[in-house]
Order: C-alpha cells, then structure tokens, then sequence
C-alpha cells in the first residue's frame, strides 16, 4: 500500500480561535472518494477527501476549515480471484473488499490530519470513529455481499 498526500487545504481560523468556537459541537464532516481498477498492475486506486466545515450561524456564513485529499494504491495479489469480470474494463468489487479499504483509507487520513495539524489551532478538528460499511455505503451506495 502507498498513500500520497493530494491535497491539503487549512482556512484562516483564527478569528474562531479568539472567539472560543466551539470546534466539536458546531462542525460538519464531509467524505467523498472514488475508486478504480487497475488490471494490468494488479492494483487497486482510492482518492479520497475529508473535509470539516463550520456550520453558519445568523452571524456567520458557512466555512470550510480544513480539507484533505489523498491517493492510496492497494496492490492486489490474488488480483483475479478479488475481482471476478467478464472484460478488462467493468470488473465486479467485492462489498467486503470495499468496506475494508474504507476502514484502512479513514484511519490512515485520521492519522494523517493529527500528525498535520498537532501543532496548530487545527488540531480542535478530528476525524471521529466511524463505521467503515456505513461510509461505504454512503458514499458507493449500499450493495450486495
């Protein structure tokens, strides 16, 4: 597995650090990601992005605090036997091999805001624990097992 940072984006939050806002109570998370196959390298690809942002408030518009995209590559030894298909271009995922990869994309980003933003007012923001086939299904839509 590698993971590559994309992209890394910190707002101006230090207007909210003077006011004491209260990061837990009022911020929203959002997750996206997509996924492809890679038959010739017998690799597996995920780009996906964590994004916190401040709720608006009759004060205050809507804000995005910190966004963070990365790219995993899984290799994938038993290549054909994970990814049943009829062609080399539609290939069939396997619910639980998808869940999986969420579960290990989610806590490895976790990992990776922490390290980023320990030493700053961002380190307020976290990635909570969260249910890798709830993710899944949200963001691939629910599928057979």
């Amino acid at each position: 597995m590698s993971i590559q940072d994309r992209e890394l984006i910190l707002a101006d939050i230090s207007e909210l650090v003077a006011k004491k806002f209260d990061f837990k109570s009022f911020t929203q998370i959002q997750m996206k990601g997509q996924h492809r196959v890679i038959p010739k390298a017998k690799q597996f690809e995920m780009i996906f992005s964590i994004a916190f942002y401040k709720e608006a408030t009759e004060d205050d518009p809507a804000k995005t605090l910190l966004s963070f995209t990365t790219l995993t590559t899984f290799d994938v030894v038993n290549f054909s036997e994970v990814f049943l298909t009829e062609d080399d271009i539609h290939f069939d995922i396997p619910n639980e091999f998808l869940i999986r990869i969420v579960d290990i994309v989610v806590s490895t980003m976790r990992g990776m805001i922490v390290e980023k933003t320990a030493n700053s007012d961002f380190r307020k923001l976290y990635v909570p624990l969260i249910d890798p086939k709830v993710v899944s299904e949200f963001i691939f839509g629910e599928r057979e097992s």
